[in-house]
């Protein structure tokens, strides 16, 4: 189940393309996970996206 969520949130990602993500985008993004800010830390640390400074984000490397 938890893979099947992580695909629901790297599909949401791709709508939003090439631009940079803040974190109050991702937590808007992920309201219905009961820990959002967890899941912001798995799709960093697994590299679906990259930290450019504190609270923004962009794609990372392997993001699809």
């Amino acid at each position: 189940m938890i893979e099947i969520l992580t695909i629901k949130a790297e599909e949401r990602l791709k709508d939003y393309g090439e631009g940079p993500l803040t974190r109050q985008l991702m937590l808007s993004l992920l309201k219905n996970y009961k820990r959002p800010n967890d899941k912001i830390a798995e799709l960093v640390s697994s590299g679906v996206l990259t930290t450019v400074k504190k609270g923004l984000y962009i794609a990372g490397p392997k993001s699809s």
